[in-house]
C-alpha cells in the first residue's frame, strides 16, 4: 500500500477523487464537515439537477461506479427548441442516440459517498471541519462539529 491522503471536502469532487486514489493504491481520509449523505435526507437541493453526458460516464466508468450512477439518472435524449415565430424544432445531444442523463446533486453525492464507503482503503469522516493547516509540519487541524472536540491528522 502506498502513503496515505487526507482529503477535505466529502462532496462530488471528493467522493470521485477519493475512488481515484483508492484505485492507485493509497490510502485515503475523507473528512466531510456535514453529515453522512448516505443516510441523512437533506432538506432541499441546493441546485437545480445536474447532468452527465458520455465523457462524464466515461470517467466514472474508470472507477467502477458508471451503472450504479446511470440506473438512478433520468435520460434526455434531445431537447426542444422554442422558436421565436412559433415553431418548436428538436435538437438531438449526439449523433448515434446518446442522452445526458440528469440526476440531482444531493443523490448522487448519496451514490458517491456509498461507493466510496464500501472500499477497503477509504476511511470517511463526517462532522469534521477543518479549522486549520500547518504547512510547515504538514497537519491538519479539524474541529468535531458535534462534540466540539479538536484533532490533528498529519497530512
Amino acid at each position: 500500500m502506498k502513503e496515505e491522503i487526507a482529503i477535505v471536502g466529502g462532496g462530488l469532487v471528493g467522493s470521485i477523487l477519493s475512488m481515484y486514489l483508492a484505485k492507485a493504491g493509497y490510502k485515503v481520509v475523507v473528512f466531510e464537515r456535514g453529515p453522512d449523505r448516505r443516510e441523512t435526507q437533506m432538506a432541499s437541493d441546493r441546485s437545480i439537477n445536474l447532468t452527465i453526458c458520455d465523457r462524464g460516464f466515461h470517467s466514472l466508468e474508470r472507477i467502477g461506479v458508471d451503472e450504479i450512477v446511470r440506473a438512478c439518472g433520468v435520460p434526455a435524449p434531445g431537447r426542444v427548441i422554442h422558436n421565436v415565430d412559433g415553431t418548436v424544432s428538436y435538437q438531438p445531444y449526439g449523433n448515434n442516440q446518446e442522452a445526458i442523463y440528469s440526476i440531482s446533486r444531493n443523490e448522487l453525492n448519496r451514490i458517491l459517498l456509498r461507493c466510496a464507503g464500501d472500499r477497503e482503503n477509504i476511511d470517511l469522516r463526517f462532522h469534521e471541519e477543518c479549522i486549520g493547516l500547518d504547512v510547515a509540519s504538514s497537519v491538519l487541524r479539524f474541529k468535531n462539529r458535534q462534540s466540539g472536540q479538536e484533532s490533528t491528522y498529519p497530512a
